[in-house]
Order: structure tokens, then sequence, then C-alpha cells
């Protein structure tokens, strides 16, 4: 994702999970609705759903369903609910 938000709903698992990159780092995830959104600074993921595996800057995070999200090229912030 260049810009912009995108909203999404990954089905059951597949042998391989779904992966979403934005320049801020990449996310993984199988059987999950979630939410990420872009800007020229940052990238924020919402996890509606499901769970996911966040890497930014050579940290990586789980994440799951209500668990919100700000990454950089810094790295994450701290989740929030």
């Amino acid at each position: 994702l260049l810009q912009g938000s995108l909203s999404l709903h990954v089905p059951a698992p597949d042998s391989r999970p779904f992966t979403l990159i934005t320049e801020h780092g990449t996310l993984a995830t199988q059987n999950a609705n979630l939410k990420l959104e872009r800007d020229a600074k940052r990238s924020h993921i919402t996890l509606l759903d499901g769970s996911a595996e966040l890497d930014s800057a050579g940290q990586r995070l789980h994440l799951n369903a209500g668990q919100q999200l700000r990454f950089d090229q810094a790295g994450p912030e701290h989740p929030h609910n």
C-alpha cells in the first residue's frame, strides 16, 4: 500500500499467509478482518478479527483481534485496544 486505506477480509488459512507491505513494515495474516491506513509518515493497522504478525524495523509483534497499532520506519508503537 503506497498511500490511503484498505479494508479487507483474509479467508481461513491457506498454506501461506497473506502479506501486506508498506514502506514502514510487513504484515502477515491468515483468517483476519483488518483495516490498514498509510500516509507519508506512518502506517496504522486496526485488526477487527483474527490475528496478524507485524515486522517493522527488525521488530516482530503478534497482534490479536481488537488491537490497533501505528508503525513507521523507526518501528512499531505499543499496541492498544
